[in-house]
């Protein structure tokens, strides 16, 4: 059994994804210990207890070496250099690291995940990408959402009211925001309505009396999957999926692409739509010169099929049968002996 007592994890505590994703694996995985970096973007969250020990730019690598004393294995998320003296430390100690690679953040050139002791991913894609590059020294471990935090959802009868949390809407449209609009606005269903979710007041043009547009942010993020019969997220791009993975997980019905790593989550074929691939890079391309992160655009034809299906069918199977599923793979105690089985398997 691995002892996550053990374990200790690095990077932001606050509301980004990184932040959301080190809460997740703390609350389900059990690992208390989290060496907390300044925020860049949010409000770092206040230190709770002794286990969150904040961690300065200027911190020394003698006090580094002092918050990692009785830590075994130290994980972080996409950044291998949160602190310069991290590596050094981490050898000195004897610490084995692991890096949770979310894909699309992942820059292949850099010679420096070579230090890392253990790639780990999420979705299999990311493990198979990362396979093709060379990478042997990798750990598949499913992704912890707090399950137990998202509302359970029992979905019956056809389609009525969708959802889409489009976050912030940036230049690449990301969440593919407008082909959602555009694609729902082509089904002349009287009956549907469409809720559209975004963080700030960017002008989203709508000519639709049935869609009704929310901004600003929800307090708990449980409130997003608390009403609506069907959730439409056809991402253009991903690195886990959690927009798609949570909705799924509550027993929603989930629209996304047929692309990957954004389908993994989705089995139902009526719900993933084709996509077109666009040759602009990602966000993430701009930022790091990455090569592999394209942008796949949803068809908005295959997208209004798409709705038109959940409009016209019965949605208690599909709903019913994706909670199960989450349930046996993302609960609290199934992640955690997930994780387990893994890292013995990798004598870690």
């Amino acid at each position: 059994m691995s002892d996550f007592t053990k374990w200790a994890v690095i990077g932001y505590n606050d509301d980004t994804g990184i932040g959301n994703q080190l809460d997740a694996i703390k609350h389900d995985i059990g690992i208390s210990k989290h060496l907390v970096i300044p925020s860049e973007k949010l409000k770092t969250k206040p230190l709770k207890n002794s286990d969150e020990i904040l961690v300065e730019k200027n911190t020394s690598e003698s006090k580094l070496e002092s918050m990692l004393q009785g830590v075994d294995i130290l994980l972080f998320i996409e950044i291998y250099g949160w602190h310069r003296d991290l590596f050094v430390v981490a050898k000195k100690l004897k610490i084995k690291t692991v890096c949770l690679v979310n894909w699309e953040w992942f820059n292949p050139d850099d010679s420096n995940w070579r230090k890392v002791d253990f790639l780990a991913a999420a979705t299999r894609y990311t493990i198979s990408f990362l396979k093709g590059l060379g990478f042997s020294n990798l750990l598949y471990l499913p992704p912890p959402i707090k399950l137990e935090d998202l509302p359970e959802r029992v979905i019956t009868g056809k389609g009525r009211s969708f959802f889409h949390n489009a976050g912030i809407i940036d230049d690449d449209d990301r969440k593919a925001t407008h082909a959602v609009i555009r694609a729902f606005s082509k089904v002349k269903n009287p009956e549907i309505q469409l809720l559209v979710r975004s963080q700030h007041t960017v002008d989203l043009k709508v000519d639709d009396s049935r869609i009704i547009i929310h901004r600003g942010n929800l307090l708990k993020r449980a409130d997003l999957y608390r009403v609506g019969d069907v959730a439409i997220q056809p991402s253009k791009l991903e690195g886990v999926g959690f927009n798609i993975l949570e909705p799924v997980a509550c027993g929603v019905p989930t629209i996304t692409t047929d692309c990957e790593p954004m389908n993994e989550w989705v089995s139902e074929r009526f719900l993933r739509v084709k996509t077109s691939f666009w040759k602009k890079k990602s966000f993430s391309n701009k930022m790091a010169g990455i090569k592999h992160a394209f942008l796949c655009s949803p068809s908005v034809g295959a997208l209004s099929k798409a709705i038109e299906w959940c409009a016209s069918n019965d949605l208690s199977d599909i709903s019913r049968e994706q909670r199960a599923d989450a349930v046996s793979l993302l609960a609290k105690d199934k992640l955690r002996f997930a994780w387990e089985k893994e890292l013995q398997k990798n004598m870690l």
